[in-house]
């Protein structure tokens, strides 16, 4: 949040009342220009256009007022120069890339797309394709399985579901000639 950017919040006069996820919310828009100091400083001033900025704020639990605009919400603002869709396709749009890029974070981190092992081009697509793969395997294995196990959730990541799952912490005891898998937690197995 900047300063140029608060004033040009403030100037938001059309609130339009909406529902997100059972909350109340109030988006709206505006024309912004951005960089204007920056064109300012190199005389390149005409080269500035404008664009349509798309905010939406949501009401703070805490109610702690924010220095810019002296309004106790957060602020969501989306920039665009997509002037043919309503407000809430724009905030839509944006959200869809917003999970792509979520997914994109899933693979890197989980499924080694962070650092690929090979020096050519066609083997690291192979492993690239291969990770995928092993993605959705595992998407639909935890799917299955917190169906079954309660303490497990469809969207827990690869190394919650290792420890949560896996790594479980056991010990044969022997008990009246058997030997006996004893599992400590609150975990209902049946062997």
């Amino acid at each position: 949040m900047s300063g140029a950017l608060a004033q040009s919040i403030a100037l938001i006069d059309n609130w339009e009342k909406i529902i997100l996820g059972g909350e109340t919310a109030y988006r709206g828009e505006v024309t912004y220009t951005p960089f204007t100091s920056i064109a300012q400083k190199r005389k390149q001033k005409r080269k500035l256009k404008k664009h349509r900025l798309v905010v939406t704020k949501v009401k703070r639990n805490d109610f702690q007022i924010n220095a810019f605009t002296n309004e106790a919400y957060n602020y969501s603002a989306v920039l665009t120069n997509d002037w043919s869709k309503t407000k809430n396709q724009v905030t839509e749009f944006y959200n869809q890339r917003g999970a792509i890029e979520k997914e994109f974070d899933v693979l890197k981190n989980d499924f080694g797309w962070n650092n690929l092992p090979f020096s050519k081009l066609e083997q690291n697509t192979v492993f690239l394709l291969f990770s995928a793969i092993c993605r959705n395997l595992y998407h639909y294995i935890i799917t299955l399985f917190s169906n079954r196990f309660k303490y497990l959730r469809s969207n827990f990541r690869i190394k919650k579901f290792i420890f949560r799952f896996i790594t479980i912490p056991a010990k044969w005891v022997r008990s009246s000639r058997q030997q006996k898998l004893r599992l400590y937690g609150d975990l209902h197995f049946k062997t």
